[in-house]
């Protein structure tokens, strides 16, 4: 994205993936961008809600850090299991997160070779 370029602020996008076992389905919204540095996103579903903050910081001219922030809050019973299980486990789900995050950079960066 260029800066010259039009983001809406409540564009939404509903992503489905497998966690635990189960498929999930999220309602995902842009609430803020602040194009070329920042993008922020509200996350829904019947379970859970969160929050993500996603900052892209200049290194240098040709390095470029993204620095992902994230909070989830359980709505339900079920959602405070599903979050007291991943904070059990929050090692092993960062470890996990920051593969593919690096998996997402390396392809983006080949987008743009």
């Amino acid at each position: 994205m260029d800066e010259g370029d039009d983001i809406i602020d409540g564009i939404k996008w509903q992503i489905g993936y497998p966690l635990r076992g189960k498929d999930r389905i999220v309602d995902l919204t842009l609430v803020e961008a602040d194009v070329p540095n920042t993008l922020v996103f509200d996350a829904q579903n019947p379970t859970m809600a969160g929050k993500m903050r996603i900052d892209v910081i200049p290194l240098s001219r040709t390095q470029t850090r993204l620095k992902v922030d994230s909070v989830l809050q359980p709505k339900s019973l079920s959602g405070r299991l599903l979050v007291h299980s991943m904070k059990l486990a929050r090692s092993k789900f960062n470890r996990r997160f920051a593969r593919r995050l690096e998996t997402f950079a390396i392809r983006l960066e080949e987008g743009f070779d």
